[in-house]
């Protein structure tokens, strides 16, 4: 697809795992001293690594410090993933406040883009809530029935990637789904009996009915679609085993 000299953060796991499978390039360590990628020239940089809630001050900080220094990085081209939530007034918790903080390290700079992205959903997923929800028999989850998510697949931000890849013109990108699913749902319809918590969780929305710039890619898919094609994909994977 593209040329190996791409670098990609936070490649253990989720979204970046399955980048550096499919695009290749370098992972980012944080073994490494920061100046072994400092040095170098890329022709992308996706920086996807990110504090997670409850991970901690330290690795708020750390992942702060890293936002900071990876746009200084010398690259054609810097991807930064971000997230819907940060547009949610209501539950501005620390990571959507760092989120918002590390987006004004990329912003107004002629090679840095930004993609916020709803809820994302892949077979190299960790075993977060809507793993749980899918894949566990009786799931005990945190958030509450009214909870609602919008879902992108991992396939579809790498098409995004590639077409960000191609173009100069939109920095920004709004990707997420109109049609939001509650946990209830979600339990309906995949047959669960779920013990459900107490927080209240919604992925950020727009006003405008126009939510990204490359919508072509992706009209013909529901969020309902990226679960179910989820499910038989791991599935498969299982099967294999």
């Amino acid at each position: 697809m593209l040329k190996n000299n791409i670098l990609i953060s936070g490649t253990s796991s989720g979204l970046g795992k399955f980048l550096i499978k499919n695009l290749g390039g370098y992972k980012l360590s944080r073994k490494k001293k920061i100046s072994f990628y400092k040095n170098k020239k890329w022709d992308l940089i996706i920086h996807n690594g990110f504090y997670r809630e409850g991970d901690g001050n330290k690795a708020l900080i750390n992942s702060i410090n890293l936002s900071y220094q990876i746009s200084r990085f010398d690259s054609k081209k810097t991807i930064f993933i971000s997230s819907m939530l940060i547009h949610d007034k209501k539950n501005q918790t620390l990571y959507v406040r760092s989120k918002k903080l590390c987006e004004s390290f990329f912003k107004n700079k002629k090679n840095n883009y930004i993609i916020r992205l709803g809820s994302l959903v892949g077979k190299e997923m960790q075993k977060n809530t809507i793993y749980k929800v899918l894949f566990i028999k009786k799931p005990k989850i945190t958030v509450s029935k009214k909870s609602k998510y919008s879902f992108i697949s991992y396939d579809e931000v790498l098409k995004l990637i590639l077409k960000i890849k191609k173009q100069n013109k939109i920095k920004k990108v709004n990707f997420y789904r109109d049609d939001f699913m509650s946990i209830e749902k979600i339990s309906n319809i995949f047959n669960k009996n779920i013990k459900y918590g107490n927080f209240y969780f919604k992925s950020g929305k727009l006003k405008s009915s126009c939510k990204i710039d490359f919508i072509e890619i992706f009209k013909n898919k529901t969020s309902l679609n990226i679960l179910n094609d989820l499910v038989k994909e791991i599935n498969i994977k299982n099967n294999k085993k």
